[in-house]
């Protein structure tokens, strides 16, 4: 048998390295794919013939290499073609021996620096040699892991030289090379009338065919049979958004795509653009996503549209005290109370319904007690066997939800005393609009308690209802100097005409544009004369004019007269309503 490790230029560590152990690693197939997907999502038999089905049919080229010696374990076909080197003549080779004499050595100090570094997985720009001397420029996306005793090189190579030569393809010269070049995905198609009229290099890639025979075929045969239904279904309804289907190769290799299609004009004529991309392209990062999942600070499941279990990550298991095997497979009813598991089941079958994300606030049943969550269903489909299921998400706002609880609560006993406050309460802009106030201002501006509040407010700017604009002014002056004042006097006019002497005291608030205070109506004491007070304080004692004229030793006319004026100034029509007006004032007076 060849020595697997015989271009190796470094005997001594060529040797070092079969001591070891190298040799079974080379090997033994089983050890080598375990080796290359270690530590993913399951470690069963049926996963691990996944991956290795993944490692030898994905697209970019894979590399499996030991750290120490820099001897190449294994690599796939797309590896091989890239290179135009047979597998089994890659596996032993070097790894410098894959780049050409100039690249050689700014690679193995690229190497030398992320290992020294201790860079789990790094990417970078390079270039690699093919048989026949080509040098091709190339992405490589690199994972070093801990195998046992070994340090293990897991990587990616994508070319990244390749430009799409559309123009050439294209029989409508520029306009259909704009075409497919404003689409950006890998595989592009362009279908008329169900046929392909053309392709780009990715697609023939892809599905392994040739132009001409692409040309040939019934496009729908790029379908694999469980899928074919639901393409032609969205080929006849012209549809243009993004779905999963399956694809399958030339040589019957099934494999899930995502296809976005376009309907558009050519020469005239009505087309369809297709954009499909791999959805099986292994990507070196597969193993720092379930890290991110498994650790996220946030409850993570995947269940099926039954309420079946699928996954479930750490942080979930930990607050359901739970382990994954008490989990998987399990329906929500078998978990938690039926009401829950049922609220849950329906929230997941309007999103599937809808075919939308759905959030909402849940109480969860979790020990010692129930905490509020906000969750959020994503419908998915399962790439494997298309069947529905949805990732959920909970967040816990518990804390904040009982504290928002009490927030509302406080705003709504704040706004029922500040609705109901005897005082006039406001809040302005500083041109004078009104942005708020309590029923009790709509006295002073002519209004009476039953008005609808919002229309009040929307029509009033209590700027224009000063008798001399020059007090506004000099209020606004007042504020700005002392920010806060008290008993400012001005006259107001109200709705009828008439007018009412009102006591300011305000707060201003120049970052948010406002004045906030209250009004109190000192009319009483800015327009009555001093006989019209003595009437006016012996007829909230109940007194009648003769008793009154009798008290202040004044004929009955007199104090009638004194009446009516007091009367026309407060603006009311008869006793009662004279009689709870003074009260009012007489106690807004007072506040003040």
């Amino acid at each position: 048998m060849k020595d697997p490790c015989q271009e190796c230029d470094n005997l001594e560590k060529r040797n070092q390295f079969l001591e070891q152990g190298g040799a079974s690693l080379l090997d033994n197939n089983d050890s080598r794919y375990r080796m290359a997907f270690r530590q993913s999502f399951t470690e069963s038999q049926e996963d691990g013939l996944k991956y290795k089905h993944l490692f030898e049919t994905a697209p970019d080229a894979i590399f499996i290499a030991d750290v120490e010696s820099g001897l190449i374990l294994d690599a796939n076909e797309s590896a091989a073609k890239l290179l135009d080197i047979p597998v089994n003549e890659i596996i032993g080779m070097h790894q410098s021996k894959l780049h050409p004499a100039e690249e050689s050595e700014r690679y193995k100090k690229m190497f030398r620096e992320h290992i020294e570094k201790g860079i789990p997985i790094f990417s970078d720009d390079i270039y690699v040699c093919r048989r026949d001397g080509q040098k091709i420029h190339i992405q490589i996306n690199a994972t070093v892991t801990q195998i046992g005793s070994k340090k293990i090189l897991f990587g990616i190579f994508r070319n990244i030289t390749q430009q799409q030569q559309l123009l050439d393809c294209l029989e409508a010269g520029e306009v259909r090379f704009k075409r497919l070049a404003e689409a950006t995905f890998e595989a592009i198609a362009i279908h008329q009338d169900g046929e392909i009229i053309d392709v780009n290099q990715q697609y023939l890639d892809m599905f392994g065919y040739t132009l001409d025979e692409v040309k040939k075929i019934p496009d729908i045969n790029m379908i694999a049979p469980q899928s074919r239904a639901l393409v032609e279904e969205k080929m006849a309804s012209k549809y243009e958004g993004i779905y999963e289907a399956f694809g399958m190769k030339k040589d019957g290799t099934v494999f899930p795509v995502e296809i976005q299609a376009k309907e558009t004009v050519l020469d005239g004529q009505p087309i369809r653009i297709g954009a499909i991309r791999d959805m099986t392209e292994l990507r070196a990062s597969q193993k720092l996503y379930q890290t991110v999942v498994q650790n996220a600070h946030e409850a993570i499941m995947l269940i099926d549209s039954d309420g079946n279990y699928l996954f479930m990550n750490d942080f979930a298991l930990q607050k359901n005290e739970r382990t994954l095997d008490q989990v998987v497979g399990k329906n929500m009813t078998d978990l938690f109370p039926k009401e829950y598991a049922y609220s849950i089941t329906n929230e997941i079958q309007t999103a599937l319904t809808n075919n939308e994300a759905s959030l909402f606030r849940h109480i969860v049943p979790l020990r010692p007690q129930p905490r509020w969550n906000e969750v959020i269903i994503i419908p998915l489909k399962n790439v494997v066997d298309q069947s529905e299921c949805v990732l959920l998400m909970a967040h816990d706002i518990h804390e904040e939800t009982l504290l928002k609880e009490k927030l509302i609560e406080g705003e709504r006993k704040y706004k029922e005393l500040y609705d109901n406050a005897h005082v006039a309460l406001f809040r302005t802009a500083l041109d004078g609009t009104l942005l708020q106030c309590n029923r009790a201002c709509l006295p002073f501006f002519g209004y009476s308690y039953d008005e609808d509040l919002d229309n009040f407010i929307n029509a009033i700017c209590v700027a224009d209802h000063y008798v001399d604009p020059s007090r506004r002014q000099a209020f606004i002056d007042a504020l700005k100097t002392h920010k806060r004042v008290k008993g400012f006097e001005a006259e107001l006019k109200k709705a009828d005409g008439t007018t009412v002497w009102v006591s300011f005291s305000a707060e201003v608030f120049p970052d948010a544009g406002y004045i906030e205070g209250a009004m109190y109506d000192i009319t009483v004491g800015k327009s009555l004369t001093k006989a019209e007070k003595q009437i006016l304080d012996h007829l909230m004692q109940g007194m009648s004019n003769k008793e009154i004229a009798r008290q202040l030793r004044r004929s009955v006319r007199t104090v009638e007269d004194h009446r009516s004026n007091i009367m026309r100034k407060l603006g009311v029509d008869n006793l009662v309503d004279l009689t709870q007006k003074a009260l009012n004032l007489h106690n807004q007076y007072t506040e003040e």
